[in-house]
């Protein structure tokens, strides 16, 4: 307000209005480092007021803006009524970390590691990163490029899960795997074997890692013989296992899943 005396000394006020007379045109430049963003202004003038977008860029995380407004990265830069200049921004970014967890299913339960039933080799990026391991739980940058490979140890098998126990890929999250095991269970059948017509049989189970399993005579029975024993071969003149033989792991292991054994008869000998 500005106060203006006549000549007889009376005073007038006046307001005064300082008009804005920069009509400039400023631009705005954006670096986006692989990201991308929409919505952002070009350009703006004095008259304008704005916050910079958010840009995005998959497998990162934006961190903030620097340029024009300083190397300290901002995640909110606010253009203020008033700015005046051509401006410039770069957005910065934080690569995604994403874990890679090995985990199996043995017998239909979940198990956070494949301890006791199976190991893994762990490749990255095509380079050996775990070998024989039991667990594996890291975290590996997006883009990553990861390759796990089960193996089942002795008495186990893999049954499905990945390309026959294979998974890889290239992470873009997280990464679980859990293929599925069993227990190896021999089914074993019993033929009494008397004779080539004979087809009586009598099967048993036996499961890998269970101790104290053993043959029995399963019932049978042969007028005039005794039972000496059993064998892969029905011919055998002398078996290969007793009547109550027992059974090792690892004649489960090698005949899983299934096998014939036949009786072997002797002539009772009468004196």
């Amino acid at each position: 307000t500005i106060y203006v005396k006549d000549a007889l000394g009376n005073a007038t006020s006046y307001k005064l209005t300082v008009g804005n007379t920069d009509n400039n045109v400023y631009s705005i430049g954006y670096g986006l480092n692989g990201g991308a963003m929409s919505g952002q202004k070009t350009s703006y003038t004095v008259a304008d007021s704005f916050t910079l977008p958010t840009p995005t860029k998959t497998g990162y995380t934006f961190t903030g803006w620097t340029g024009s407004n300083g190397t300290t990265a901002q995640d909110t830069v606010t253009i203020n009524k008033g700015t005046r200049g051509n401006l410039n921004y770069t957005a910065n970014w934080q690569i995604n970390m994403y874990r890679i967890d090995v985990n199996g299913v043995l017998d239909e339960n979940g198990r956070s590691s494949v301890a006791g039933y199976a190991t893994v080799d762990v490749y990255i990026n095509g380079k050996l990163d775990a070998e024989n391991v039991t667990d594996y739980y890291r975290s590996k940058p997006y883009g990553t490029k990861y390759e796990i490979r089960y193996k089942a140890n002795n008495g186990y098998v893999f049954i499905t899960g990945g390309n026959n126990g294979v998974y890889s890929g290239i992470i873009t999250n997280n990464v679980s795997t859990y293929p599925v095991f069993e227990t190896k269970i021999l089914t074993t059948t019993f033929h009494r074997n008397r004779n080539s017509s004979d087809t009586v049989t009598a099967t048993q189970k036996y499961t890998y890692g269970v101790d104290g399993q053993k043959f029995s005579d399963n019932g049978f029975d042969y007028p005039g013989y005794i039972l000496a024993g059993y064998d892969l071969d029905k011919d055998a003149e002398n078996p290969t296992w007793s009547v109550n033989n027992g059974v090792a792991y690892y004649w489960i292991d090698n005949q899983y899943p299934a096998n014939d054994v036949y009786a072997i008869w002797k002539p009772i000998s009468w004196t």
